[in-house]
């Protein structure tokens, strides 16, 4: 009897373990498997594949590369190579096959940004006679150097050497980011930082400048020059939307590394497969990227909690960044959460550009950000300055930037010669590097005689018609490209510079 109620209780036992527990994880693996499923063969419907979305170019830089005497150099070297393999993907202007003749991969097209005198896809060096400092610049997260045009022009012409990096992956083709490391970017700006350093004296300024994920490169190399004590800090760092946050989506979607392998699935490794007209930035976008950029802020995150437990941050560089109130592409807020508030000394300063709150459209907008700038403005013993470039009041176009400095409980205002552009209501993540002149990005009208000419100015597009007719999604139209305040932007930095 004893040997018929143990089986009988073992077996009820059993049933419970399986209703509690194991039936929960099938359910839940079903659940995943489905939507795996789901995943993959909605992939199937994107646009075709071309071959810039199928071949790597052989022979990028990766962070096996780096040895003591890798230089500059031999960067270049290895960058000429790669260069050398873009004709293989070019389309000849009598055989578009299906492509608009202002796809960037036409043999002399209007887009292409080799008939360009520099082509700011590849790495831009500036000598000056006599240098009074150095600096590097790091281009985000599918763009190229073109994107820092404006701030190396700005440096060259105070006498610095400069030195625009381009990111392994970057300016070729975007297949270019199927592979790449976040670590083989930051083996990059590593031999960019020992030319820079080679260039200049030991007694003059030495700055970091990035964007995006440049700006995240930038923060990633000065903590490990602290952490290591190898090399030279930064006296500043120069941040222009910084992607310090990204979201923990970008590195859980990648599933496709479960099937993407397979030729019918290949598809399910690109988030975006868009038109190619932007002669400076990749529009098709691999979820890779987007995993290596997370994989790099959380490093970030990993460093500063080791810098602050070794009680150093206060060997942090000083730190300039500027940043849009809205922002659709990072984690706007963590900049304060996960860098800012760890600032340990003065000299450090966040530039926020505000929304248009005299903007007929502001009933319209959805954003709480806002509210979130006004909570830290309030915020007291900052031992960093915040200031807000906004407007005058929410009736008027004119702006003001209200700066609250380190360790102040009031601010001060300074009214800037600078209006709203009628019909703007925000700048966005990819507008801040920009100015209104830009011939690619800008809103002035560009000289159309110039045989130099991009056949399509990005910043004038505003295309009207009916719904789904344009392969183009409609944000690429609708986001602004360009900073109205650009120019108050280069004088903080020069102010800075001074110091």
């Amino acid at each position: 009897m004893s040997d018929q109620v143990h089986v009988s209780f073992t077996r009820r036992l059993a049933r419970r373990l399986h209703k509690w527990f194991i039936t929960p994880i099938l359910i839940v693996i079903a659940v995943l498997l489905t939507l795996v499923l789901v995943q993959a063969f909605a992939s199937r419907s994107m646009p075709d594949l071309e071959s810039w979305h199928q071949r790597v170019p052989d022979g990028e830089f990766t962070k096996r590369d780096l040895k003591p005497e890798y230089d500059l150099a031999q960067y270049l070297q290895n960058e000429q190579w790669l260069f050398d393999q873009l004709p293989g993907y070019m389309l000849e202007p009598d055989d578009l096959k299906g492509h608009s003749s202002l796809c960037r991969y036409v043999s002399g097209g209007s887009q292409n940004p080799a008939r360009q005198p520099i082509n700011w896809n590849r790495t831009v060096e500036m000598k000056p006679e006599e240098p009074k400092g150095g600096i590097l610049l790091l281009h985000g997260l599918s763009d190229s150097p073109y994107s820092l045009r404006s701030q190396a022009e700005f440096f060259f012409n105070r006498n610095f050497y400069v030195l625009v990096m381009r990111m392994p992956g970057h300016g070729t083709v975007p297949s270019g980011l199927l592979n790449v490391s976040w670590k083989d970017w930051s083996a990059a700006v590593k031999v960019g930082t020992r030319s820079v350093l080679a260039n200049i004296d030991d007694s003059m300024p030495f700055f970091i400048g990035g964007f995006s994920n440049g700006g995240a490169l930038a923060v990633n190399h000065s903590l490990d020059v602290i952490l290591e004590g190898t090399e030279r800090v930064p006296d500043r760092l120069f941040l222009f939307s910084p992607a310090i946050g990204i979201t923990a989506f970008a590195r859980i979607a990648r599933w496709d590394a479960l099937y993407g392998f397979i030729p019918y699935f290949e598809k399910s490794k690109w988030l975006d497969l868009e038109p190619e007209f932007d002669p400076y930035k990749y529009n098709s976008f691999p979820k890779n990227a987007g995993t290596q950029s997370w994989g790099l802020a959380h490093a970030i995150q990993s460093k500063l909690s080791v810098l602050q437990n070794q009680g150093s941050l206060d060997k942090l560089p000083h730190l300039l960044a500027f940043q849009s109130v809205v922002d659709a592409t990072v984690v706007a807020p963590d900049l304060v959460r996960v860098l800012f508030d760890r600032v340990q000394r003065p000299g450090s300063e966040l530039v926020y550009f505000d929304i248009n709150h005299a903007s007929y459209l502001d009933g319209f907008l959805s954003t709480t950000a806002p509210l979130e700038i006004d909570a830290l403005m309030q915020r007291t013993g900052l031992k960093y300055a915040i200031t807000r470039v906004t407007n005058f009041d929410t009736k008027s176009l004119a702006m003001v930037a209200r700066t609250k400095p380190s360790q102040a409980s009031s601010f001060h205002d300074q009214p800037l010669d600078l209006q709203w552009p009628k019909q703007v209501f925000s700048l966005a993540h990819v507008s801040i590097p920009f100015p209104p002149d830009d011939p690619l990005y800008g809103s002035t009208p560009p000289d159309t005689s110039d045989p130099l000419a991009f056949g399509m100015p990005i910043g004038q597009l505003s295309p009207l018609g009916e719904r789904h007719v344009l392969t183009i999604p409609a944000s690429q139209f609708i986001r602004i490209r360009h900073n109205p305040f650009h120019a108050y932007m280069m004088q903080r930095i020069e102010e800075a510079i001074e110091e």
